[in-house]
């Protein structure tokens, strides 16, 4: 399960994401929470609970909702426009 939450504010050129496990005791949660809130621009943010620091070792279900996350950032931020 994961928890989302969205800042808003000024967003720059690319967008911010953290996508986190709820359990990780590499980088706590709070730290990548605070960041956000600081960063005063618009970011998304997910949580997984019950999960550690690599999505590794994650559920299967939270490694692929985890990839369909960083995809759709690319395609969103990344992704060459076509020329005419």
């Amino acid at each position: 399960m994961t928890k989302d939450t969205s800042r808003s504010g000024k967003s720059g050129r690319l967008g911010h994401k953290s996508l986190q496990g709820g359990q990780d005791v590499t980088v706590d949660p709070f730290l990548a929470e605070e960041l956000l809130r600081r960063l005063g621009k618009e970011a998304e943010y997910a949580r997984y609970d019950g999960e550690g620091h690599s999505p590794l070792y994650w559920s299967y279900a939270n490694q692929v909702d985890f990839c369909n996350r960083v995809i759709a950032w690319f395609d969103m931020y990344l992704k060459a426009v076509p020329k005419h």
